[in-house]
């Protein structure tokens, strides 16, 4: 596989590097609302092949603001409802877009992986940053800068609005914001276009300490760009920078946990050639989204971090629904290594329960499937599901933990997808999977919760062509997860299923053209085992790696060379893991913590 050969490039060069050094003296507005998960009736859990789910049943969703109406006995619907138009600001589009790139999906096989990972290449795989002969650097600090000043690293002005004045629409400028330094309750909504895709603005930092911090209040939109005043942005790097939501942040002084603080980071209508690298979304929700026939294209999304967005009302509501990601309508996007954690709940607000309505990433139906890249990103803790791909595309060498549903390709058989859409899984390791039932009232409201416990779920129309090669999908979680019963006490269990295939349980003893190699084990019951049944280390948790990593020194190493600046405690070692992965420092990367190093080691448990 091309991004696991990578990896073994950069050990490879990292370690030819160090024989050498050794021998000679480094959304928008807030109605711009995504649409509901779509979860088919669950099969019902026994290890045999389940019937075919029906159609869900359709009803109108609630008005947006509607006060919150607590109901003890929710029905046990296992559909959302569908979800009503989005409204939006006003925009005046000022540029039409162009096609964007279509990715291959095509995948090599899988290497043997190495069941201890190899020593760390760091600083590597980052998008260097090169200015332009013609580029304006202009410099910025909250500490030590002053408006009056040239803007220059020397004299910093102060001001992101002064800052982002001095960039020019279509030049390659850089704004460059001083690393350690805090703005409150202010925007780059103002930055400018570069020249091109080759020859982008940038926005990063410079110095040396913590990502430069932009903290939003619940009123001023800190990353915010529609198609009205702002126009549309064209070739656009924004990297290293930590936009947080503090009212939502429960460790924050501030914190307030209500839905009137809920902020979004939006880019809305036709903004092409966007990069997003290296960067931290605390509890914001990010949103690209298609507007008045003008789509985002090219769209990079690489190595965030991103905590948790909520709100105050899933408890009770579907009214709001936050996701870590919103993206909609996008011709051309790639998700590389990211980190995407508790995305549509919170474990500490109050009424920020989990439901099915809630995603850690949610990218909506669109005839664009074959424009859409997910590889190597971490997904876990998520309301619902890990990630939908409604549109298809490309899943290949993600890591799933704690999740109600792991992954979603495609939409169902009224929901055609593009002839050259791929419907592609690949060496995803599904783990510890966790049912939506948790968080404060969890599943108060009405028709907000289902049963559903499932792994990977391929749901194109059955004409549609289908892959699902060695993918690995075992254990429940090792954390309580017996909800369900305060809500349906008639049930013994919640509806479980593996690997589901045009809204079927896999039988592995029959599988569809193009689904093979793939493991299920311990996840419909504690024997369940569709392998051989003969393994070194079977059933492997991130928490074990963990672990493992520590008994290696490697948790001491990485403190070392400044990747973190401790190793945390969490509430498990899972959790610990977690927290690794939360509060990586800018710059920094070590190949044995990524999703890629998880899975192999998980993998080589199993002999894989």
């Amino acid at each position: 596989m091309q991004n696991r050969r990578h990896r073994v490039l950069l050990v490879l060069s990292a370690l030819s590097l160090a024989l050498v050094a050794a021998c000679e003296p480094a959304p928008g507005e807030d109605g711009a609302k995504p649409a509901p998960s779509a979860s088919a009736e669950s099969p019902p859990p026994s290890e045999e092949p389940g019937p075919e789910p029906q159609d869900p049943e359709e009803s109108e969703a609630p008005d947006p603001g509607t006060s919150p109406s607590p109901s003890p006995s929710p029905s046990p619907s296992l559909e959302p409802e569908p979800e009503p138009e989005p409204e939006a600001p006003e925009p005046s589009p000022t540029s039409s877009p162009s096609p964007g790139p279509t990715p291959s999906p095509s995948a090599s096989p899988r290497p043997t992986p190495t069941p201890t990972p190899e020593p760390p290449a760091t600083n590597q795989g980052f998008t260097p940053v090169r200015p332009s002969a013609d580029s304006r650097l202009v410099y910025v600090s909250s500490s030590t800068g002053d408006d009056a000043n040239p803007c220059t690293e020397a004299k910093p002005c102060r001001s992101l609005e002064k800052g982002t004045s001095l960039m020019r629409a279509g030049y390659p400028d850089h704004l460059y914001l001083k690393a350690g330094d805090v703005w409150k309750n202010e925007s780059l909504g103002f930055a400018r276009s570069g020249r091109s895709a080759s020859e982008p603005a940038v926005v990063t930092s410079y110095g040396k300490g913590a990502r430069p911090r932009l903290e939003s209040r619940g009123g001023t939109r800190v990353l915010s760009f529609n198609t009205g005043r702002q126009g549309l942005l064209d070739s656009v790097w924004f990297i290293g920078l930590h936009v947080a939501n503090v009212r939502l942040d429960p460790a924050h002084p501030e914190f307030t946990g209500v839905k009137e603080d809920k902020q979004t980071a939006m880019f809305l209508g036709g903004h092409k050639n966007i990069l997003l690298e290296d960067n931290v979304f605390d509890h914001m929700e990010v949103v690209f989204q298609e507007w008045e026939g003008r789509n985002p294209e090219s769209i990079t999304i690489r190595r965030n971090i991103f905590t948790g967005a909520y709100t105050s009302t899933s408890s009770y509501s579907q009214s709001s629904r936050p996701s870590n990601m919103y993206l909609d309508g996008l011709k051309g996007m790639l998700l590389e290594e990211n980190v995407f954690d508790h995305g549509g709940w919170n474990p500490v607000a109050q009424g920020a329960g989990a439901n099915m309505y809630n995603h850690n990433v949610y990218v909506q139906y669109s005839p664009f499937g074959a424009t859409h890249e997910v590889r190597g990103n971490f997904f876990t803790n998520a309301s619902s599901h890990g990630i939908q791909m409604r549109s298809g595309g490309v899943a290949e060498d993600n890591f799933f933990g704690r999740n109600a549903i792991a992954l979603l390709l495609g939409y169902g058989e009224d929901k055609p997808l593009g002839a050259d859409a791929p419907v592609r899984a690949v060496d995803n390791v599904v783990t510890e999977g966790h049912s939506m039932m948790k968080g404060h009232d969890f599943c108060e409201g009405p028709n907000l919760c289902t049963l559903a416990l499932w792994g990977i779920e391929l749901k194109p129309p059955r004409t549609h062509p289908i892959v699902g090669e060695r993918n690995v999908i075992h254990s429940r979680s090792r954390l309580q997860d017996e909800g369900f019963k305060k809500l349906w006490p008639q049930r013994n269990d919640l509806s479980v299923a593996g690997l589901q295939v045009y809204n079927q349980r896999l039988d592995p003893k029959n599988p569809p053209a193009g689904v093979r190699e793939n493991l299920e084990w311990h996840w419909l019951t504690p024997t369940q085992d569709t392998g051989s049944g003969d393994y070194p280390d079977p059933g492997r948790t991130l928490g074990d790696y963990f672990q493992h990593l520590r008994a290696q020194g490697v948790l001491d190493e990485l403190v070392r060379s400044g990747l973190v600046d401790r190793v945390r405690q969490g509430e498990d070692d899972f959790d610990s893991f977690v927290q690794l992965q939360l509060h990586r420092a800018p710059g920094t990367w070590d190949e044995r913590i990524t999703a890629g190093a998880v899975n192999d080691w998980i993998r080589a448990g199993f002999g894989l």
